[in-house]
């Protein structure tokens, strides 16, 4: 059985919507924004790698690129979207001088349920 990349995302959902102390508060919003990245990441470039072979090396750019460039509207809208989540990804977990706020995290993860809806039309999962 393999690891089903949905659960990150509903993993995100929990980690924005948990009831915590205010000290953790921002690492919570930062931890949710990179489990809805990886979770569509993961899903986008499993649903791929039905296709074409992916290559080891620059596998994020890779994917991203590949459904950017695609003729089908609704994977190239999944390219669009996940290349914003990887932004927000990289400043969540990079990016310490930017404060990430609940509202930027709710924003990243509306984005990884976009993604997920175009993955489901065009039947990835």
């Amino acid at each position: 059985m393999s690891f089903d990349w949905r659960l990150y995302i509903k993993l995100a959902d929990e980690l924005i919507n948990f009831k915590r102390k205010n000290l953790l508060a921002e690492s919570y919003w930062r931890s949710a924004i990179s489990r809805a990245y990886y979770g569509t990441f993961c899903l986008s470039r499993n649903f791929l790698s039905k296709r074409i072979i992916i290559p080891r090396k620059n596998v994020h750019w890779f994917v991203i690129d590949r459904y950017k460039r695609s003729s089908n509207q609704e994977e190239k809208k999944i390219g669009i979207e996940l290349d914003r989540l990887k932004k927000d990804r990289i400043d969540a977990d990079y990016k310490d001088r930017i404060s990430i706020n609940k509202n930027y995290a709710l924003r990243s993860y509306g984005r990884s349920k976009r993604i997920l809806r175009l993955l489901q039309n065009i039947g990835a999962v």
